[in-house]
Parts: structure tokens; C-alpha cells; sequence
């Protein structure tokens, strides 16, 4: 992602790209992941701080497995990583940290139904997901996905 702008009163945003490849948690050379992450969410949500303290908002995380053999279902876990980074915005994943998903088929897409939430107005990265595949491996996915927290008009 590059964000870009000239002072606060003037044009700003962020470019980003897509279709970036996904490789396993500390091997990049290594078997990319089977499975395709999308996390879809408004891109920009309004909120009044001054009436409700927290601003939630729903995020759909979308799992693709990208395997075609009949044979080829898949289990694995869903982690979503609580903590924010010291330059971050604090971003509270509501409900369980961990989904198990069981027999995703071949070529299948399921949808997990998640809850943001946040206390100030912001950017936020909401892709803090890993997954960790049946046989061990770990994989975190470079996709980007921003919302932007403003006020209410």
C-alpha cells in the first residue's frame, strides 16, 4: 500500500494492489497457500462518537479452496489477531478469535461473519487474519483492506 497527500487540508488517500501471491509465514519460497482470502467491508463507515462511545461494523471474511480435485477438502483454523501494532489505531475483533472451518470442498467458498469495533475515528487495516492449515503450515495473507472511520455528517 502507498498512502500519499499533501497536509490535511488537501487531497489524500492510498493506492493499493491486488492479486499479490500468499506464501507461508517465514518461508517464501515454499508452497503457496490453497486456499484465497477476501475481507469485505465498507470502505468508509460513519459513525457519532458523541452518542455512541464504540463504532461497530461488520467485515465478511470470504475462503476460497483452491484445490480442484475432487478429493481435495480442506480443514483449517481462522486466527484473528487482537493486538494492534504501536503505530496502529486499536481495532477490537468482537466474538471468538479462532473459527475452525471443517470440509471446505473443492473449489468452495465459505463466508465468516465477523464485528469490528473501534473507539476514534481512523484508518483501519482490517486483514489481521492468519491461517493455519490441518498439516501445521501457517499462513498469513498479504491483502489489503482499509476502512475508514469518519464522523457522522
Amino acid at each position: 500500500m502507498v498512502t500519499w497527500g499533501r497536509d490535511a487540508a488537501t487531497v489524500s488517500g492510498h493506492n493499493q494492489m491486488r492479486a499479490i501471491g500468499v506464501c507461508p509465514v517465514g518461508s517464501p519460497a515454499a508452497v503457496p497457500c490453497p486456499l484465497a482470502l477476501s475481507v469485505d467491508a465498507a470502505a468508509v463507515v460513519h459513525h457519532d462518537f458523541s452518542a455512541e462511545p464504540s463504532c461497530t461494523f461488520p467485515v465478511a471474511l470470504r475462503l476460497t479452496n483452491l484445490l480442484t480435485s475432487h478429493d481435495a477438502s480442506m480443514d483449517f483454523v481462522i486466527e484473528v489477531a487482537r493486538e494492534s501494532s504501536e503505530h496502529e489505531l486499536s481495532l477490537t475483533w468482537l466474538g471468538s478469535g479462532i473459527y475452525t472451518v471443517k470440509q471446505l470442498a473443492p473449489s468452495e467458498t465459505t463466508v465468516l461473519d465477523l464485528s469490528a469495533c473501534c473507539d476514534v475515528l481512523g484508518i483501519y487495516q482490517l486483514n489481521r487474519f492468519t491461517v493455519r492449515l490441518s498439516d501445521g503450515r501457517l499462513f498469513a495473507f498479504p491483502t489489503q483492506a482499509i476502512v475508514e472511520v469518519l464522523p457522522h455528517s
